[in-house]
């Protein structure tokens, strides 16, 4: 019988860090085709306007939830740069 008090916790984040990526997986695929569509369309990869909406939604969810606002908002940060490069913005940093 394992006695370690971390063994519980750490296997219950993974599964949840599991999810993530999962979910993560999920978005990447409906940014490629939302990439697709503004080709198509010949719409500008970045629209400053979209992602002000969904950071502001994202800290709202955080603060719901007891995050710090800064984290999900940096995570949203590096999520947008990826999306924007996959979209073909070549100055995305």
């Amino acid at each position: 019988m394992n006695n370690d008090p971390l063994q519980k916790p750490r296997q219950e984040i993974d599964a949840i860090d599991a999810q993530i990526v999962a979910l993560l997986g999920e978005r990447w695929k409906l940014v490629e085709e939302v990439s697709l569509i503004k080709q198509k369309h010949d719409l500008p990869p970045l629209q400053p306007e979209r992602f002000a909406e969904l950071l502001e939604d994202v800290k709202d969810l955080a603060r719901k939830h007891d995050i710090p606002k800064e984290m999900v908002e940096e995570m949203w940060h590096t999520i947008h740069k990826y999306s924007r490069r996959s979209q073909g913005e070549h100055d995305a940093r």
